[in-house]
């Protein structure tokens, strides 16, 4: 890996035919009052036509014996310009689910193989931004073969 940082080398405009992961989107609605608005907003065009949701973002725990630990990964983000700390993220393939997603995304993203946590009524545990479900996760100790850890961060 290159000591060298990342940086954004230059921005324009993109059109929505030429964007391959976000669209620029209108929607005019009608509020509580019956008043009609618009609002701009984001769409994914990678939706899977089976899912309701088109990315994951997990809350991954370690549990280790001085407790527990939450696993997040540092990466640079173009729009941010800068080096960013988020929770692992990604988006969900055709015919996959969300907890499979999560799962898939958190080995990718971080090394750490996962599971997901149920709630002791059967209940998917999830915590909601931005109308997208989280499964959380619990991430074993061990890194799945051949993945490093070395973009994550650990938040105590």
């Amino acid at each position: 890996m290159s000591d060298q940082k990342a940086k954004v080398l230059s921005t324009e405009l993109l059109e929505n035919k030429d964007a391959r992961w976000i669209n620029l989107v209108k929607f005019t609605y009608e509020d509580q009052n019956g008043q009609v608005r618009t609002w701009e907003g984001t769409r994914r065009p990678t939706r899977p036509k089976t899912s309701a949701v088109d990315a994951v973002q997990m809350l991954a725990v370690r549990e280790l014996p001085g407790g527990a630990e939450l696993l997040l990964e540092k990466q640079f983000r173009a729009p941010a310009g800068k080096l960013v700390i988020e929770f692992p993220a990604g988006l969900v393939d055709e015919g996959e689910t969300v907890e499979a997603a999560a799962l898939r995304e958190l080995r990718e993203e971080t090394g750490y193989v996962g599971e997901v946590v149920h709630e002791r009524a059967g209940q998917r545990p999830m915590f909601f931004s931005c109308a997208y479900p989280h499964p959380i996760a619990r991430a074993s100790s061990s890194l799945a073969k051949g993945h490093r850890a070395s973009n994550i961060q650990m938040a105590y």
